[in-house]
């Protein structure tokens, strides 16, 4: 089926790319981009017009041909210069001046990209162009892993994991997609970000806290999904992908339009969509029993730009479900034992690996709609204003005995954002100073609702209520940012008599903060009030060379625990552990620091960070302690988690670096990452902190020919050590040893003007390595996903619309 699909799809696309041509596209222009203090030509900078890109030469020289017979706006960037954009019409020749400033991070999965925004002086990496390109076909959590000091939580049913930076999950780790806080089901292990990789065409990864813009509980770091601009001149473009995985025999299908009319001018459109089916996925040694998955995803998106005035209306929906594999389940405490000791699933005899999803399995959809409206106030700057409105309904299908439909948790979480946003213009104080800002405020309402016959998450109501403030100077070597942001949030969470009545009888909720509810159960009311602050500098200290930048950041952030951390009380087919809250638990306070070394010239770009971030009242969800450490229910044994504050130091360093000259065909590349944790109150180390991690890679690219472009082969090993700073008794099993995991990949392009033909063959664990993952509750019950190719074919196409006929009379 597809097949069928895929085949139909490509088909689609290569109809639209016959398309008869319309009015003709022939124009250009030519210009020279300069340094605005130096005067002196500036080389490497990309430019864009519409759907048009280029470069400029080593003397800052640059043609773009093929642009339409109609006014467009010419935007040029590159890393260490402030973007500039103008109107240009075909035909013009043009001087480009731009701004110098601090280099921003340069990994090996960075491009030259657009100026940031001002909260975004912190350390960054940014996935684009070719980088993003090389993994379509992975979920959003193995995309930002190529950045260095980001992992996965890998779930128990080889489904998306989530990203960890810095030792910090989705709880202190935020995903912002097209403007938006991701809103989901966070707490669950088995619960990925609902968000399509293929509708990004930007996704930054702002290392260490970045809450004074985006929000207090970005303590680890803040993802960004950012969908391609809209088109701007007339006609239809795209992109048509087909990716199949042999692990799993996983296939996937999308399909990407992009419209706008000459008659229309100023409006342009967007639908796009993609399907995913897979069946279970293999270990080296045995299946993975009922872990297929169905991933659908759609979205449609409208713009108008006029003038000054900019507006957006965008509509997406994820639908996942995913089998859960019966290993994540051990009807007594000797058979979880048991299972330990062996290294594998008791029953594993018995596991097949088909496409059907049976019970356990969960099914998830979520919605985002979107309303975006941003002004151009002339020199004063931009203003930006933003609804958006989130739906996440989420079900878990448990294993029950015959006769029984529908499923045993219901959860539906409504949240309604509004925010206002400026961006004030860069404004000279001096000769050698100028200074930008950005203040906004955001609110929020959300509403939670469950339904089961078992205990875990309360419903809930919550508004939250934030404000902040950015201001940035910056001189010529020196650039300095300050932050501040204030949050706070009233939240009313509605329990269950059984649910009142036991965690009140545990001592972990206070009676006297409840209000008492005629059915017997409670309402309690609780408020939480946060203040958060931020310090970055950027020196360029070498006037011979802008190219070396040292980076300091300061900050101190405030968390606010979340419902679950509070109250939760249960287990589900999902979450394989009998978790239990703390609703005496406050808010957490970060205390944290990092330096950083850039330097980047034509031949090598290399990062390296070290940090610390002292966390006092770190909300901890580790296993219980002691005799209650597994607990025997009606779904089986269960390990018990439970949350509690501790002071927590977490610390560590990452690097990055590329070797890449200019003139050779070989790229070497390699990044190492090391994170450490500790609770000082109880001299302890936490557990499910990632171990260290190397790779290295090696990438040959092979000369252009008239028929194929952009080859490359490249190798690449990774090394994860065992965590060898751990509490032996404060888990169930000890770490798992470390491993080697192999893989290569070849890929080019076949030009077929205006269409490009794109193919790519990924090998993953090539030597079909057993092992275990850290960081991966699937580390108690089974072994991770063995050998897998991944072989991507993409078209990206270009078709304008037939002109239309003129007929005498």
């Amino acid at each position: 089926m597809l097949a069928i699909t895929a085949w139909h799809t490509l088909t689609f696309a290569a109809a639209l790319a016959r398309a008869e041509p319309g009015p003709a596209c022939d124009g250009r222009v030519q210009g020279r981009v300069v340094d605005a203090q130096t005067g002196e030509p500036v080389p490497q900078v990309q430019l864009r017009a519409g759907e048009v890109a280029g470069r400029s030469d080593d003397d800052g020289r640059f043609t773009l041909a093929g642009l339409c017979p109609r006014d467009t706006t010419l935007v040029a960037s590159r890393a260490d210069y402030e973007s500039a954009q103008r109107r240009i019409s075909a035909g013009d020749e043009i001087a480009m001046v731009l701004q110098p400033r601090p280099v921003e991070r340069v990994d090996d999965v960075v491009v030259e990209a657009p100026a940031p925004a001002p909260s975004e002086l912190a350390g960054h990496a940014t996935l684009d162009g070719e980088a993003l390109a090389q993994l379509r076909g992975r979920s959003l959590a193995d995309t930002v892993a190529r950045v260095p000091g980001v992992t996965v939580l890998r779930s128990g049913n080889g489904a998306p994991g989530k990203p960890i930076i810095r030792g910090q999950d989705e709880r202190r780790s935020l995903i912002i997609n097209d403007g938006v806080r991701h809103a989901g089901q966070k707490w669950g292990l088995d619960h990925p970000p609902e968000i399509d990789p293929f509708a990004a065409d930007r996704i930054t990864v702002i290392k260490g806290p970045g809450g004074i813009r985006w929000g207090p509980d970005a303590i680890g770091g803040v993802v960004l999904v950012e969908p391609p601009p809209l088109r701007e001149q007339p006609g239809v473009s795209g992109q048509a992908h087909v990716v199949g995985v042999s692990n799993g025999l996983r296939g996937t299908t999308a399909l990407r339009l992009d419209g706008a009319h000459a008659r229309a001018k100023g409006f342009a459109w967007r639908v796009d969509g993609n399907v995913s089916r897979g069946a279970a996925v293999i270990t080296p040694r045995y299946p993975l029993a009922n872990t297929g998955a169905l991933i659908a995803n759609g979205g449609v998106r409208l713009g108008y730009r006029r003038d000054r005035v900019e507006l957006v209306a965008s509509w997406r929906r994820n639908y996942t479900k995913n089998g859960l594999c019966p290993c994540l389940r051990n009807a007594t405490v000797a058979e979880l034992q048991q299972s330990l000791q062996l290294g594998h699933p008791v029953n594993v005899g018995l596991y097949g690996r088909g496409y059907a999803i049976g019970r356990a399995y969960h099914l998830a959809i979520h919605d985002l709609a979107l309303l975006r409206a941003t002004l151009q106030l002339g020199d004063a700057g931009t203003l930006t204003s933003q609804y958006s409105l989130q739906n996440n309904d989420r079900r878990e299908y448990d294993v029950v005995r015959a006769g029984v439909r529908g499923p045993q948790y219901s959860f539906g979480l409504r949240t309604h954002a509004l925010d206002v946003w400026f961006d004030r213009a860069a404004r000279r104080l001096a000769p050698r100073l100028s200074s930008t800002g950005s203040y906004g405020a955001t609110l929020a309402a959300q509403r939670n609702r469950f339904e089961s016959n078992q205990t875990l998450i309360p419903d809930y109501d919550q508004f939250h209520g934030g404000v902040f403030a950015l201001e940035r100077l910056s001189w010529r070597r020196v650039e300095l940012q300050a932050g501040v942001r204030y949050d706070g949030i009233a939240r009313t969470a509605s329990l269950r008599q059984r649910d009142y009545l036991g965690q009140v009888a545990n001592g972990r909720l206070v009676p006297s903060r409840c209000e008492r509810t005629p059915d017997g159960g409670a309402r309690c009311p609780l408020a939480f009030h946060a203040g958060s602050a931020a310090l970055a500098t950027v020196v360029r200290p070498i006037p011979a060379d802008d190219g070396f930048a040292v980076r300091l950041e300061l900050s101190s952030a405030a968390r606010i625990p979340a419902v679950d951390e509070l109250f939760m009380n249960g287990s589900s087919p999902s979450f394989p552990v009998l978790a239990r809250g703390d609703a005496r638990l406050g808010i957490e306070r970060t205390w944290g620091s990092a330096l950083s070394l850039e330097y980047a010239n034509r031949f090598v770009s290399t990062d390296g960070a070290a940090w610390v971030n002292w966390i006092d009242d770190f909300i901890y969800f580790g296993p219980v302690r002691g005799p209650g450490a597994v607990e025997q229910t009606v779904h089986g044994a269960l390990p018990v988690f439970a949350f509690r504050p501790v002071g927590a130091l977490f610390y560590g360093g990452e690097w990055g670096g590329r070797l890449a000259p200019p003139k050779w065909p070989v790229e070497l590349d390699a990044q190492l990452a090391l994170v450490r944790a500790v609770d000082l109150r109880n001299r302890q180390y936490l557990v499910f902190i990632p171990a260290d991690r190397y790779q290295l890679g090696l990438t040959y690219r092979w000369p252009d020919t008239a028929r194929v472009t952009g080859g490359n082969i490249g190798v690449r090993a990774g090394y994860v050590d065992r965590q060898r700073r751990y509490d032996p008794d404060a888990d169930f099993a000890a770490p798992p040893p470390g491993y080697v995991l192999l893989g290569a990949s070849v890929g080019f392009e076949v030009p077929l003007p205006p269409q490009t033909l794109s193919f790519a063959l990924v090998g993953n664990n090539l030597t079909n390595t057993r092992y275990r993952d850290y960081t991966s509750l699937l580390r108690y019950f089974a072994d991770e996903p063995g050998w897998e190719l991944m072989l991507r074919v993409s078209l990206a196409f270009e078709a304008t619309r037939p002109r239309a006929r003129r007929h005498r009379a």
